[in-house]
């Protein structure tokens, strides 16, 4: 994979090819923080033995399913990430962070706990493109709290990060700037969804529908009414992901839910997200 930067991209990307540092990426929609984090992934891979990479984008996850976060530890750099399965994956149930910010909160702290439990190995973390408002302002100032950076880079094409500039170099962060260019692939709307629906698509292929009784299990949702194809999570104890899986109704006091899921020994919690997907072509609903 060959990458053309400006100059101070592959500067910035050295610097930190040297130091064992948490890396946050922060920026609006296609400005490049996912292909900049594989470049800088795979320079510090040629030098570190181990390297974490976090993905906080929900909605265009190049890491694990949509409406996740994810993290995994990587000791070589991948030819494709997105073939790269999680070590750890949390449950938002959304592709946005908009209205689901305690789980996304949450979900990078317990991240954190991990990589921390795991030697504080360099990490970088790729975030959503939520820049715009006080929602975005936020948002980026409590991943940055939770994450707790040693270098924070913004990408931004004129002056939209200002504000989130201010706000996280007076939280007493590093903070160096980059400006996305013509370099940068802008993608549609559609190509947004589409891409979405085909990873949904690939992650439910080959899934069976699995009855559970709620007796023994905690059981939660976001939504009040629960429709059919709304988006599961299957939880361990400790409130991570099992696996995804697709609300197909109650049968005889049983829930029906259609999961590519295949061990059921660790589940404790069933929690409904808001995404409504349908199980043979990714669509949302």
């Amino acid at each position: 994979m060959e990458w053309e930067f400006p100059p101070a991209w592959k500067k910035l990307a050295e610097e930190i090819s040297s130091q064992d540092w948490r890396i946050m990426l922060v920026g609006g929609v296609d400005c490049g923080k996912t292909t900049y984090a594989q470049y800088i992934l795979k320079i510090l891979l040629e030098k570190k033995e181990e390297v974490a990479y976090i993905n906080a984008d929900v909605g265009q996850a190049i890491l694990g399913p949509p409406a996740t976060l994810s993290m995994s530890f990587l000791k070589r750099f991948p030819s494709q990430l997105e073939t790269v399965l999680p070590d750890y994956q949390w449950f938002i149930g959304s592709n946005s962070p908009s209205g689901f910010f305690t789980e996304v909160i949450l979900g990078v702290h317990s991240l954190v706990q991990v990589l921390e439990e795991k030697g504080n190995p360099p990490a970088v973390m790729d975030t959503s493109g939520l820049i715009k408002g006080e929602e975005g302002k936020r948002l980026k100032y409590m991943k940055s709290l939770v994450f707790q950076p040693d270098l924070v880079v913004i990408l931004e094409r004129e002056d939209e990060m200002e504000e989130i500039y201010s706000l996280l170099l007076n939280g007493g962060f590093r903070v160096e700037k980059l400006r996305v260019g013509d370099f940068v692939k802008v993608k549609t709307r559609q190509d947004r969804i589409n891409f979405r629906r085909e990873k949904f698509k690939r992650y439910f292929e080959g899934s069976e529908v699995n009855e559970f009784s709620l007796k023994g299990l905690g059981f939660v949702s976001h939504t009040k009414v629960i429709q059919r194809g709304q988006l599961v999570g299957l939880l361990e104890e400790k409130g991570f992901l099992l696996g995804l899986g697709l609300w197909m109704g109650v049968e005889n006091g049983k829930v029906k839910i259609f999961t590519p899921l295949k061990n059921f020994d660790d589940l404790k919690i069933i929690w409904v997200g808001r995404l409504i997907i349908d199980p043979e072509t990714g669509e949302e609903k």
